[in-house]
């Protein structure tokens, strides 16, 4: 239920651990199904030689380093890349896994699979991208052909069909207009405060939270061939600025599905971020909103009040003020450095019914993407025999030690 905001009543204030990720991570150990073993029959030598080469140097893995995180021995490694011996199956699923990628990949012959678009993306930022953020995007969207294959099996309601009309030759405006027929469409009133995360997910956007290792990187939104529009927040700053990135990709979701791909940076000032950035601002807070505020003398008091309501930080709620002629460019500036509390700041997705081992547990996973509505769908899945126990933890990044334990904080019985 979306949380309403007294617009004519400001009140005053009540007053994340990063999870590295190495270059070569832990992934769950494989467990081949019988039928697996053996030789991979009817295989394209070259394709496959060439997309295991290609995964791995997109990583800036060594074969050495392939060779030591996957088990296969490096002269296997080097016969498998040279095509010079068929792979077996148990090794092509080892590949699967430790790529983050369907083993239908490695022994299909399509030269043009998913994978292209993220190695035209790493490509593109090669400098900006290190070896560690390069495998969390990998894994995050690992995580939306997941959901989008486990939503389709439970044979949720389909998205939302929202389809922008405002035209505007100033795409800052743009922006703006659409976030209000936006708005619309959810049913938000004026006064309403968005479930960003979950609007995203009703739009039929794949939305995951994930540490980078790049603090410039806001977020990126991600086309996927198979999945549809994926959405990447970066985890690594407060809640309130993660909701603004999440309405931020989701304009890029909504207006640059033709790029393919976009990658998002704190500062970034192009016209397609400009009006991103625009359409984040009047999603979150609506100039209608801003019309029915009293007009008063802005205070540090006022503003940090009202911005908690918002659920947004009061630069984001000043630049919203001046857009709308209500506070001056001055003093804008001047009331900049004013933030609110870590505290204050509530995660729709860390309920305060956690106990503190519960919320440390939910907030470790969240680093790593899990949120609690794939969470919860990967387990319906299993529930509903749709998915198998060891599919199950391939999903949710964990082994089969850790699945139980998974299964009792998501109240998830007979795993």
């Amino acid at each position: 239920m979306a949380r309403r905001v007294r617009a004519t009543r400001a009140r005053s204030p009540s007053r994340a651990s990063g999870a590295e990720t190495s270059a070569v991570p832990c992934r769950p150990a494989v467990v081949p199904s019988p039928e697996s073993r053996g030789t991979a029959v009817g295989l394209h030598l070259p394709s496959f030689a060439s997309k295991v080469r290609r995964c791995r140097e997109m990583f800036g893995e060594t074969t050495e380093q392939l060779s030591a995180a996957t088990g296969i021995d490096l002269p296997s490694i080097l016969d498998l890349e040279e095509a010079i011996r068929e792979p077996t199956g148990d090794q092509v699923l080892i590949l699967a896994d430790h790529f983050r990628c369907d083993f239908k990949f490695f022994i299909s012959n399509e030269e043009q699979p998913p994978i292209e678009r993220t190695e035209k993306l790493f490509r593109a930022y090669d400098k900006e991208l290190s070896s560690s953020d390069r495998w969390a995007i990998q894994e995050f969207l690992f995580l939306c052909e997941n959901e989008a294959l486990v939503l389709s099996e439970l044979e949720r309601p389909p998205p939302i069909s929202f389809r922008p009309t405002a035209r505007d030759t100033l795409l800052k405006r743009q922006g703006g207009a659409v976030a209000q027929e936006l708005r619309d469409t959810l049913g938000y009133s004026a006064t309403e405060v968005p479930e960003v995360f979950s609007d995203l997910r009703r739009l039929g956007i794949h939305v995951f939270r994930r540490r980078l290792e790049n603090r410039n990187i806001s977020g990126l939104f991600l086309d996927h061939p198979e999945a549809g529009p994926c959405v990447l927040v970066n985890y690594v700053e407060d809640v309130y600025r993660q909701r603004f990135t999440a309405a931020h990709e989701a304009a890029h979701a909504l207006f640059d599905r033709d790029a393919e791909y976009v990658v998002s940076f704190w500062r970034g000032g192009d016209l397609r971020e400009v009006r991103a950035n625009a359409f984040a601002g009047s999603f979150l807070i609506p100039p209608e909103l801003i019309a029915r505020c009293p007009r008063v003398e802005w205070t540090e008091e006022r503003l940090s009040g009202l911005a908690e309501q918002l659920g947004v930080n009061v630069k984001v709620l000043l630049i919203a003020l001046e857009r709308d002629g209500r506070i001056s460019k001055q003093d804008r500036r001047r009331f900049e450095e004013v933030t609110l509390p870590s505290q204050t700041k509530e995660d729709p997705e860390l309920p305060a019914s956690l106990s503190p081992k519960g919320r440390k547990r939910r907030e470790e996973l969240l680093e790593r993407g899990i949120s609690d509505f794939y969470a919860h769908a990967c387990f319906e899945a299993r529930t509903r025999g749709i998915i198998s126990a060891a599919r199950l933890a391939e999903m949710l990044l964990v082994d089969s030690a850790e699945l139980r334990e998974l299964g009792d904080l998501f109240g998830a019985r007979g795993l």
